[in-house]
């Protein structure tokens, strides 16, 4: 397992802002997937995930609609490095 770096935050109000302008940036694409999906599996009863992977493929953020599910087997169908 890799290390992870410490991050250290100045201002936890400027990182809460940030962090929900991503989760609000996750939701938009959720609700445009929803709109413009053409099987009724994905529109009518959300079978799929938005999830914001960094370049390693690690989650960064995800919508607040996603399934827990499909969050959890992300980490299984990353592209292995």
């Amino acid at each position: 397992m890799k290390n992870k770096k410490k991050i250290h935050v100045k201002d936890p109000i400027d990182l809460e802002i940030k962090w929900q302008r991503l989760v609000a940036i996750m939701d938009e694409i959720d609700n445009a997937t929803i709109k413009t999906a053409f099987s009724t599996i994905v529109s009518d009863s959300h079978d799929f995930a938005c999830i914001l992977l960094d370049s390693s493929g690690n989650s960064i953020c995800q919508s607040s609609f996603s399934p827990p599910d499909f969050c959890d087997n992300s980490i299984y169908s990353k592209k292995n490095n």
